[in-house]
């Protein structure tokens, strides 16, 4: 056996230092994620295709763009992935846009519209040319460039690279490695990347097999040189979540084609365009061994990024559920640092657009991140997305972007603005809501509704439990109101007695038939409607005004047992009538609170013009004493148990 492995490390030596173009030095790969690729350079849709504009905001990102690289008529190398106007041009007419690329000269083609597609903020968007590219390059090494040659040929790509000095800084890129190897030849300083790309439509097992043969194939071709003048190899990766091995080609598969390839010296590009703003998807893929990435979604695939050199650096400490109500108990006992931050993240489907950003907002305008982070599974009021009516849980959508912030070490509080069970409407749709009994009538079609969107909650759940995420779980919020479906009306009687029933069962079909042991039960409500002590951990109020010491105050002795529950500000937001339509200033909001509410442990500014980021003093509310933040809950629970 040690014969056998000699020779194989001894070929495997041999392959990587025979070739004739050298490797790049290897390094740790959180250290090489720079090298990802953001497909066309600003990805589907944040910025207009390969203009100069996007790969300058692409390389302020820190990843390197791709430029698709074609030749007009007249000889000139431009950046653009069509081979026609007719999806990217405006202002032109129907027979120009419907023309090729090859077939219009440079002074044809130069000052076309090519941004307005994208919005009017971008109507001053024209087409770059490679020659303009490889100029922002010169004296700055870190703007690194992928060129997918589409009929401008490689001689011409690296003698525009070598006027400029940025021949090493720029990646050729094909299916075919042969043109690869052909390209070293022209340039032996440049870099090189081969995508095998197979595009099945679906991952059934015998299309997985036919993918990994062709993946296979070429890898045996190129290995069969030793690799020679290839620098990256990039998988296209198809994920099918449903599958318990959601990848094709499969999961084994992989590993072995990337232990083969790091033998070689040869870094390996992931991409999947069916999952491309998954944050859970993409972190698997990382686990399996992919060194760096390419991206259809720039802003996500730069926050996760972050995740992913944050968690190789210093993994945020585990929150255990017990030990989190302890201390949620035990603060207000305390003299200072015993109000918990928290900042709400939009809803889906926003939130794929948008990510983290009012977390992050909070954090640019203060210099501390909040606490903890506010997520929902649904919908909000006035959003139509597929299917139209009983939309389920997203929690495939929304879970990375919550195991995202778990994994900075911040704390999680989940609502759930159900649809209305009986028209599929959303939670602020009241149709029906007298017959809220059927909801524990087994049978009826509002109870299976109803039942499946737990359920979907439920999986959820399980899903950030086994990620070892603990939940601040907020079911049925402001049951006070009659502004949702299943809002109480602040009145008891049958209708409270019935709302009082369906939290009781919730919860026991989550903690015991389901085995939910991650979640924190934080009620939002009247007394009338309070299930009982044994089934909520935390009571909470939502409360829109610009007094809210004042208001806060008439809310807490409407609630049950306000003695014995930690208390928490569930939703927070200035009331822009009362404030007649001025920035709020939160410099005043944590004394306010704790004034009225000294046992309040947290609070949750509501997204968009509510949040922190928006409003005044933010950077004054997030250093108050009393006031916790993310790295103080790391550093809590960094401490050994007691």
């Amino acid at each position: 056996m040690k014969a056998i492995l000699s020779v194989v490390l001894t070929f495997v030596l041999f392959a990587v230092q025979a070739g004739q173009w050298p490797k790049p030095d290897p390094i740790p790969r959180e250290k090489g994620l720079y090298r990802s690729q953001i497909h066309r350079g600003g990805g589907w849709s944040s910025r207009p295709d390969n203009s100069l504009e996007t790969f300058l905001w692409c390389w302020g990102l820190g990843f390197a763009p791709e430029a698709d690289a074609r030749l007009t008529k007249d000889g000139v190398a431009i950046a653009m992935h069509d081979d026609t106007f007719r999806r990217i041009g405006r202002g032109i007419t129907p027979e120009f846009a419907a023309k090729r690329i090859k077939d219009l000269t440079w002074d044809e083609v130069r000052d076309v519209d090519t941004g307005s597609y994208l919005g009017v903020q971008y109507s001053t968007t024209r087409i770059a040319t490679m020659e303009a590219v490889f100029a922002a390059m010169k004296g700055r090494p870190e703007r690194l460039l992928y060129v997918d040659e589409k009929g401008a040929p490689p001689k011409l790509i690296a003698e525009l690279a070598d006027k400029f000095g940025v021949i090493e800084q720029t990646y050729y890129c094909s299916h075919n490695w042969r043109k690869v190897v052909e390209w070293r030849k022209i340039a032996p300083k440049g870099r090189s990347m081969v995508w095998l790309g197979n595009f099945p439509k679906d991952n059934t097992p015998e299309n997985v097999a036919k993918t990994e043969a062709f993946v296979q194939k070429r890898l045996d071709e190129m290995a069969a040189t030793g690799f020679d003048g290839i620098d990256q190899v990039q998988i296209h990766v198809r994920t099918d979540l449903a599958k318990e091995d959601p990848f094709c080609p499969s999961t084994p598969f992989i590993k072995k084609a990337i232990e083969m390839m790091h033998g070689y010296g040869v870094t390996v590009n992931g991409v999947t365009w069916t999952e491309g703003r998954n944050a859970d998807v993409h972190k698997r893929m990382w686990e399996i061994g992919f060194d760096h990435f390419t991206s259809d979604y720039p802003e996500f695939f730069s926050e996760f990024s972050k995740t992913l050199v944050a968690e190789d650096a210093s993994q945020a400490p585990a929150i255990d559920r017990d030990r989190l109500l302890s201390w949620l108990h035990a603060l207000p006992g305390k003299s200072e640092k015993k109000l918990l931050s928290g900042q709400q993240c939009d809803h889906y489907p926003r939130i794929l657009e948008k990510g983290l950003s009012d977390l992050e907002k909070v954090y640019a305008k203060t210099g501390k991140w909040p606490a903890v982070g506010g997520f929902d599974y649904f919908e909000p009021k006035g959003v139509k997305s597929e299917p139209a009516l009983f939309k389920p849980a997203r929690w495939r959508e929304v879970n990375p972007f919550i195991r995202s912030y778990a994994a900075k070490g911040g704390l999680i509080t989940l609502s759930a603005h159900l649809p209305n069970p009986w028209t599929g409407s959303n939670a602020w749709d009241g149709s029906e809501r007298d017959r809220l009994a059927e909801l524990r009538q087994q049978g009826t079609e509002a109870c299976k509704a109803y039942n499946n969107m737990i359920s979907g909650c439920a999986d959820g759940l399980e899903d950030l439990q086994k990620a070892g995420v603990v939940v601040l779980w907020r079911p049925f919020h402001e049951l006070e109101g009659g502004w949702f479906w299943w809002g109480g009306d602040g009145k008891d009687g049958e209708r409270a007695k019935i709302l009082k029933e369906l939290w009781r069962e919730m919860h026991g079909y989550m903690t015991r038939k389901r085995g939910l042991a991650n979640l924190i039960w934080v009620f939002n409500g009247n007394a009338c409607h309070y299930p009982g002590d044994d089934v909520v951990d935390l009571n909470s109020a939502d409360i829109y005004t610009d007094k809210i010491g004042e208001k806060l105050a008439k809310a807490l002795p409407k609630l049950a047992s306000a003695d014995k529950k930690p208390f928490a500000l569930a939703e927070f937001g200035p009331n822009r009538k009362e404030g007649k339509g001025e920035r709020y200033d939160y410099s005043r909001f944590a004394d306010e609170v704790l004034s009225a509410s000294p046992g309040c442990v947290y609070f949750l500014a509501w997204n968009g013009p509510w949040s922190m980021w928006y409003n005044d003093n933010a950077e004054k509310l997030m250093s108050h004493p009393a006031v916790l933040t993310l790295e103080d809950v790391v550093a809590e629970f960094s401490k050994p148990k007691r």
